[in-house]
């Protein structure tokens, strides 16, 4: 991946507040860029805002966001790592229905922008969508681990009889994830 020169997230965020690349900028309310810490361990990227996250231009900030941010409470109290994380989308805007290509393509150089920032060990890929265009995205030079888990919104419209099921499995992953990065922060400690 070349050298991005862009220095902070103030910087990133600024640059991309205002972003006009494709039609979605006339229908969002609020961009949703970024959230969480510069650098991070793990960067959980998923496809694109919904209401919640247009309304107050903050990933993962609704009903999905708050079922992500338990189970990743929950990961941190089980594994014993507070990992360091942030989160993003491949469309920072809230498209009307799936995301289009033109707007993929479009928001590439800012995505690509924020994980050279971000420097995450560990890319999640949130939901199916995620997990094909981020191997397009990134490849195996870039040194990064690549984990997909299912999107929130897949899993609360799980039929109930096997939503916990399905939760339980997330969950599980994630703590994988969280045990992870500790080999990371063992040879970092080392130096």
């Amino acid at each position: 991946m070349p050298k991005v020169e862009i220095g902070t997230l103030k910087a990133h965020l600024t640059k991309w507040k205002n972003c006009d690349l494709c039609s979605l900028c006339s229908t969002r309310s609020k961009i949703s860029l970024y959230r969480g810490s510069i650098p991070c361990e793990a960067l959980f990227i998923s496809d694109a805002p919904g209401m919640a996250e247009d309304a107050l231009g903050e990933p993962f900030s609704g009903s999905e966001g708050y079922l992500l941010n338990s189970l990743l409470k929950t990961a941190k109290e089980t594994t014993g790592v507070d990992a360091i994380i942030g989160f993003t989308y491949l469309i920072s805007c809230k498209p009307e229905e799936k995301p289009l290509k033109t707007s993929l393509k479009a928001c590439i150089p800012r995505l690509k922008e924020i994980v050279e920032l971000a420097q995450p060990q560990t890319i999640v890929m949130v939901g199916k969508l995620a997990s094909k265009q981020i191997p397009e995205l990134f490849n195996s030079d870039d040194a990064k681990q690549f984990v997909s888990i299912p999107h929130p919104r897949e899993l609360i419209k799980t039929p109930v009889h096997i939503q916990g099921l399905e939760i339980k499995k997330c969950q599980l992953s994630i703590n994988d994830i969280f045990e992870n990065l500790i080999p990371s922060r063992s040879l970092l400690q080392q130096f």
